[in-house]
């Protein structure tokens, strides 16, 4: 949000902040639930029963931090003791594939590899699974062109389901945005 607020970038995507600045417009684009996954050989996923905290308070979690601190240093599903802190879902989607712990991962995210068998999707009552809320976040100064536009519908129809498989502007898909518009 930092990079939207100070005009660095055009768009962000995130789920409802906490902050109140008048500079900033969230458009409600659709919802997400983050999963907690591991990898097939992980200690945790070989456990094949439901997790308790005491199951993961030893095992490495990986958390994305933030950088810009407007979540002033609340943690959301946090539950290991152990934690290594990335920058980014990519980075972490990656390291939690490789082995390297396990975390939350938005559902579209892990779906794939869920589906193919790279993660294993973990057994754990505790971790909050609900759906949230995702927003296109922009500074009311900086309206979005064609390109940002077209991204924002992308997003929107990847998070409803409606844009599986094709980019804007193929048969079906209905955001009034065309791959020439970019």
């Amino acid at each position: 949000m930092d990079a939207v607020i100070n005009r660095r970038a055009v768009v962000g995507f995130g789920g409802t902040m906490s902050v109140k600045n008048d500079q900033i417009i969230f458009e409600k684009i659709g919802q997400q639930a983050m999963v907690p996954v591991a990898a097939p050989d992980h200690p945790l996923a070989m456990l094949r029963r439901p997790m308790t905290l005491a199951d993961v308070r030893d095992e490495t979690q990986l958390v994305v931090f933030d950088a810009p601190g407007v979540m002033k240093g609340r943690d959301f599903n946090v539950f290991s003791l152990k934690t290594w802190r990335v920058s980014d879902n990519a980075t972490k989607h990656l390291f939690i594939r490789g082995g390297l712990g396990w975390g939350g991962l938005p559902a579209s995210v892990a779906k794939d590899d869920l589906a193919d068998g790279r993660l294993v999707r973990l057994d754990f009552p505790a971790f909050d699974q609900r759906e949230f809320p995702v927003h296109a976040v922009r500074n009311i100064a900086n309206p979005p062109g064609p390109a940002t536009r077209w991204l924002i519908a992308a997003f929107q129809a990847r998070l409803s389901g409606e844009g599986e498989g094709r980019e804007p502007g193929e048969q079906g898909f209905e955001h009034g945005l065309t791959l020439a518009d970019r």
